[in-house]
């Protein structure tokens, strides 16, 4: 048995145990949680957009349900940066990586 799911006193296999900032050597209590492995996997960082060679603009999606969402296709690298982050924010709520509030505001700004 893992460290982290004996702290949380997880047996479900079907049950997971999220590191809130992603540190697998964090295990206080506070750092973890329970969940299913969907949302385990949303607080997993991802890049979110790729450069559209045809266009040459920033095409941004997520996946929402194990399945791509077309987001847009935008002039610049932050501005498609800007909606992935908006959208994964607004579907995976506090699931999605803390950090990702912070880069948010300062790319708005």
């Amino acid at each position: 048995m893992y460290l982290h799911r004996y702290i949380l006193g997880v047996t479900d296999s079907k049950t997971s145990v999220d590191h809130l900032d992603r540190s697998k050597l964090n295990n206080l209590t506070e750092n973890l949680r329970a969940v299913t492995q969907e949302q385990n996997m949303y607080n997993t960082t991802n890049k979110g957009y790729s450069l559209h060679k045809q266009t040459g603009k920033w095409r941004a999606h997520i996946s929402i349900n194990n399945k791509s969402v077309y987001l847009g296709l935008y002039a610049t690298e932050s501005e498609a940066r800007m909606a992935y982050l908006k959208a994964c924010i607004e579907q995976r709520g506090e699931f999605a990586p803390q950090e990702y509030h912070k880069e948010l505001k300062e790319l708005m700004n």
